[in-house]
């Protein structure tokens, strides 16, 4: 009998086997860390919207208590939290109507920012330096 594995029948059909089995492997690993990347992602991510939350919830208070400090000293009311509702109507409309290009930018550069620094987190790489939004590419 020969013992050369090329010309054994069952010496390929047994790498074959041992092929598939170490693909279907490579492939469950690679399911389980692209999850556990994801998942990373979206605790950090709603860890961050509950802090911003917090933050605005601060102002939201702070800005009452500015339309009832501009209350006392217009002698109104109303006069008061119109008057303390105005910068925030009109920032509202620059960010409705310009869409600044450059805060969304610097969003999308933060989002893949943190979406590699995981990536490279998990697999043991060395980070790399931050990235401009000036030099993202836009359409």
């Amino acid at each position: 009998m020969s013992t050369d594995p090329i010309s054994d029948k069952s010496g390929v059909s047994e790498t074959i086997a041992t092929l598939r089995i170490y693909i279907e492997k490579r492939f469950e690993l690679f399911r389980l860390k692209l999850g556990e990347q994801v998942s990373l992602i979206i605790a950090e991510s709603i860890q961050r919207f509950i802090g911003i939350l917090m933050i605005f919830g601060g102002f939201f208070i702070a800005w009452i208590a500015f339309g009832y400090y501009l209350s006392d000293l217009l002698d109104s009311l109303s006069l008061g939290f119109l008057a303390a509702s105005i910068p925030l109507i009109l920032a509202g409309i620059v960010f409705l109507n310009f869409k600044p290009k450059r805060i969304t930018r610097r969003i999308q550069a933060g989002i893949l920012n943190d979406l590699l620094n995981s990536m490279d987190q998990q697999s043991g790489k060395e980070q790399p330096e931050p990235m401009k939004p000036e030099k993202m590419k836009t359409d």
